[in-house]
């Protein structure tokens, strides 16, 4: 036996209008993010590095001499928010550190920068694990690239290399002036 559906009365209409409509919106909405999104980590892979800034834990001054060239890479590449742009951080220590990845992402009218850190230890498989952030800007000073607000990961200082400066020591105790 074969059924016929029945036309819908004026009120149910409007009604399937309505939800027809809805759909369609979400639709729309789901794809301009999808190829904003698809567009944005096409952007990622086809990445464009301005390099490695290397710091040793515990210390201020980047060790390779290249790093304020780098940095100023960085720093034009986001004033001006060329998508795809990325600067490596990595702070290294005897057996352990961590390696950031920054790189910008064009979001509507905004750049962002993400934030890939990567902690690394000698002991071995399992103990590595990659953690992702965003971030809310920077700034440039003398002391170096500032990175904001990058969610639990929190600030960031890339520093600049200044080679007229001679770190000091940490003391624990103040010092007192010989006279």
């Amino acid at each position: 036996m074969r059924k016929t559906l029945k036309p819908l009365k004026p009120s149910h209409r409007s009604l399937a209008l309505g939800i027809g409509l809805a759909i369609l919106c979400i639709a729309g909405a789901l794809t301009i993010y999808s190829i904003e999104f698809t567009s944005s980590a096409s952007a990622a892979v086809g990445q464009s590095s301005c390099g490695t800034v290397y710091v040793r834990i515990g210390d201020t001054t980047p060790t390779n001499v290249n790093a304020n060239m780098i940095e100023d890479c960085f720093w034009r590449a986001y004033v001006t928010c060329q998508p795809g742009q990325s600067l490596t951080y990595q702070q290294t220590g005897i057996d352990a550190g961590t390696i950031r990845d920054f790189t910008l992402v064009k979001r509507g009218r905004y750049c962002q920068i993400t934030d890939q850190m990567r902690p690394y230890t000698i002991v071995g498989p399992g103990t590595h694990h990659v953690d992702f952030y965003i971030c809310s800007g920077m700034y440039r000073d003398y002391y170096g690239l500032h990175i904001q607000d990058c969610e639990e990961d929190g600030d960031i200082l890339v520093p600049a290399r200044h080679p007229h400066i001679v770190p000091l020591p940490i003391h624990s105790a103040p010092v007192k002036p010989s006279l």
